[in-house]
């Protein structure tokens, strides 16, 4: 039996973070495998689907028709995601170990407030405990039981390319999953049950979305509604009310498509359940004991290109908002993706950048860039008094202080701050 003073149950990014409020005393982490390993494919923060999607935009420039090799290339991506996941858990749990602090792997049962048990390649462990901290990861939410119908997690893990798949979108992240999809090749039909593209606050942006999804691996079903999913020996049945807005009154219309591969609105549980806890009097969990609060709000959603949004969480009065044009500035004239743009705010009296919209070539590039300059409140003023060339990203902020200079003049003439 092992007797410690704190079990952190969850292995992750947060663990080590964990371990270091509790230096002083004894500690055992619990690598908790409770729940199906397809968990372990994913991250569930704002980069999720980070490594999969670039892939899948280096897949879309081969424009390669040949299913089968698109197939061993998403399945090669796939199982680089996956792999990189364990190698950074085998990284944290060696930290762990070097600090002295023990790892057990297995699955949990809590019998009593201070008493659990840990099974393991049919072998029990026995911990006493005087405190538990749930630092569990999270899992997709999966109520259908029809064999066609996936989640995210599960397909993935499959590593299997659908040549054809139905996807039901009602967030953002839906979209990116489908687009992703769509640009490893697969024919996607997206059933859109909520306009989501009225999270893109700006209107030229959302128009340019929106068209980057006009493309033949991508049919999109608006103002839809699911009714009814079938399951049949082979295959599945979907049944959908839209409204065909093409003809004056728009009406409802059902049509039946059928399916192989269903990917149902993404949306993730935490891992906190099946655990026992109702058994302890109180319970720790990460977000107990770590902030996670960011003083900026940030909003990345993975399309071709990306669409960021990243600001302060309260910006000033005395700002002015400055709409560019990527042809307008000398580092993407240069390499020729003139697509999309940005649109930042500027604070008058600091020169500080409190809001950025970028929807352009390289835009998760910008936003670390942009949320750099906002932490460490780096005014515009200092890009025109640093030397840059334009074959430098950084050039984009000696443009954007230029064009800053030329607004404030336009606007006061006598103004020669």
């Amino acid at each position: 039996m092992y007797k410690v003073d704190v079990v952190i149950v969850g292995l992750n990014d947060r663990t080590l973070e964990l371990v270091e409020l509790f230096r002083d005393q004894k500690v055992l982490v619990i690598d908790e495998r409770n729940f199906s390993d397809t968990s372990a494919v994913l991250d569930f923060e704002d980069d999720l689907l980070f490594g999969i999607y670039q892939g899948s935009l280096e897949a879309s420039m081969y424009q390669v028709d040949d299913y089968e090799q698109m197939k061993e290339f998403y399945q090669m991506i796939t199982a680089m995601n996956y792999n990189n996941k364990q190698t950074n858990l085998k990284l944290i749990s060696a930290q762990l170990e070097r600090n002295k602090i023990n790892v057990l792997k297995g699955r949990i049962k809590i019998k009593s407030n201070q008493l659990l048990n840990i099974n393991y390649l049919s072998e029990d462990t026995e911990v006493s405990f005087d405190r538990l901290v749930l630092n569990t990861s999270y899992s997709e939410k999966k109520d259908d039981r029809n064999p066609f119908v996936f989640t995210l997690e599960e397909i993935l893990a499959t590593q299997l390319l659908p040549e054809e798949m139905i996807i039901e979108i009602k967030t953002m992240k839906d979209l990116e999953i489908a687009k992703m999809f769509s640009n490893f090749s697969t024919k996607v039909i997206g059933v859109m049950t909520k306009n989501v593209f009225t999270e893109i606050d700006h209107l030229m942006f959302r128009d340019s979305v929106r068209d980057a999804f006009d493309t033949d691996k991508f049919e999109l079903i608006d103002k839809a509604q699911i009714l009814k999913v079938e399951e049949h020996s082979s295959y599945g049945m979907l049944e959908i009310e839209k409204i065909n807005d093409q003809i004056f009154p728009p009406k409802k219309e059902v049509i039946k498509e059928s399916f192989t591969v269903l990917l149902k609105s993404y949306e993730h549980v935490a891992n906190d359940f099946d655990l026992g806890l109702e058994k302890l009097e109180d319970y720790d969990s990460t977000e107990d004991l770590i902030s996670f609060e960011d003083k900026l709000i940030s909003q990345t959603i993975h399309l071709t290109p990306a669409y960021v949004h990243i600001q302060q969480k309260e910006l000033s009065e005395d700002r002015v908002t400055l709409r560019i044009n990527a042809d307008e500035l000398k580092y993407f004239s240069r390499i020729h993706e003139t697509q999309g743009g940005l649109e930042v705010m500027i604070n008058k009296n600091t020169l500080e950048i409190e809001s950025a919209i970028i929807y352009c070539h390289e835009s998760l590039v910008l936003r670390d860039i942009v949320r750099l300059i906002m932490e460490h409140q780096i005014p515009l003023s200092y890009f025109e008094e640093t030397p840059i060339g334009v074959s430098s990203v950084m050039s984009i902020f000696v443009d954007i202080a230029h064009k800053y200079r030329m607004e404030v003049s336009n606007d006061n003439p006598n103004n020669n701050k």
